[in-house]
């Protein structure tokens, strides 16, 4: 009789992790090796780990296969299952059945909906490790979707991040999708309410951390502006409050770079409304609380950056140990700041609070 299990497969880093066994019990022996497939791509593996459980049970030991595989993804892996294949010693081949409460990530990849994607692909508590899956489904999410739908926005934002943080996409390629982008965009920041404006704003703020990696800072400064825009319509909170905290506190940076400081303190002014949401605020699940974190270290360095620039000395509003930086901010700004294209060094500096009266460039 033959026998096995396909128990696993979970992406790793690097790769997928495969996990099962196969034996025969009549010739005592496991089969010759193990394939995977998953559309186009097929790996074979050796089947001769030492499986105790297996052992207990059949009294063969040498069954078991367990690996790391280097995935080539292809388009097929969107419309197919995965699945491992034992080729036995006579030659014959068969599939090898998978465990009722196994862990089969590959599955994920035949999502269909903006649910299913941003389960395993975009929600940060929850995604694929492997950066390289990250990049294919994103782009089968655009493929799939049009401009003007959460998916394609959610699945933009995926594509960014992975070109900003890890160097997978050429900036070309963003630039293509930021075009895609424009024409719908421009409709929907008047129009989109809900869900959509969220995902109108991810976008926005998506781009904008985009164009400060290519130190295009009057563009980035656009995008972080269009969502301060429509702050007082973002219904959900806290989810999109952090990114609003956190497009306020750049486009106040911004403005005050390019020596705007009246624009600068109206937009650090307005991030104090983003503590008052309104409503119930209803937690239900552990990484809202993280949520409350960001919102509230985000809204604290724009009120820093503001007192900065208004030159305030009062030690019960601004404590000399006040500071600002980027990494405090948000995470992307920080790999930003570590890869050199900001620095804490292009913020106003804490020392000019020490001084008499303001210098003439510090608040044009």
């Amino acid at each position: 009789m033959r026998i096995g299990y396909f128990e696993s497969a979970q992406f790793q880093k690097s790769g997928l992790r495969l996990i099962g066994w196969a034996l025969d019990t009549d010739a005592r022996e496991p089969p010759t090796r193990i394939i995977y497939v998953h559309g186009d791509f097929e790996h074979s593996l050796q089947c001769c780990d030492l499986r105790s459980d297996v052992e207990r049970i059949h009294g063969v030991s040498t069954c078991g296969f367990s690996a790391e595989v280097n995935v080539a993804f292809n388009d097929r892996m969107g419309e197919s299952e995965a699945k491992v294949i034992a080729v036995w010693q006579d030659g014959s081949t068969s599939e090898l059945p998978r465990l009722r409460n196994g862990v089969y990530e590959p599955s994920s990849m035949r999502f269909r909906t903006l649910e299913e994607f941003d389960r395993a692909y975009q929600n940060p508590a929850f995604r694929t490790k492997n950066k390289q899956l990250l990049v294919w489904a994103a782009r089968r999410a655009l493929n799939m979707s049009r401009p003007d739908e959460n998916l394609f926005m959610a699945a933009a934002c995926v594509l960014t991040y992975r070109h900003i943080e890890d160097d997978l996409v050429s900036a070309d390629e963003i630039r293509e999708v930021m075009q895609r982008c424009h024409t719908t965009r421009a409709k929907l920041n008047h129009i989109a309410s809900g869900a959509a404006l969220r995902w109108v704003g991810s976008t926005h703020l998506a781009f904008g951390y985009a164009y400060l990696s290519w130190s295009q800072f009057d563009e980035a400064r656009r995008e972080f502006d269009a969502i301060c825009a429509r702050v007082d319509s973002f219904e959900s909170w806290p989810q999109a409050a952090t990114n609003v905290a956190i497009a306020h506190f750049v486009a106040g940076w911004l403005a005050w770079r390019s020596k705007d400081s009246a624009h600068a303190l109206q937009r650090l002014q307005a991030s104090l409304t983003i503590l008052r949401p309104a409503g119930t605020v209803k937690i239900w699940n552990w990484h809202q609380y993280e949520e409350f974190r960001g919102v509230v270290t985000a809204c604290q360095q724009c009120f820093t950056l503001m007192k900065f620039i208004e030159w305030e000395r009062a030690e019960h509003i601004l404590p000399s140990s006040a500071t600002i930086s980027f990494e405090r901010v948000s995470r992307v700004l920080g790999v930003l700041a570590r890869k050199g294209i900001i620095s804490d060094d292009m913020l106003p500096k804490r020392d000019c609070i020490a001084l008499e009266k303001p210098p003439k460039n510090f608040a044009a």
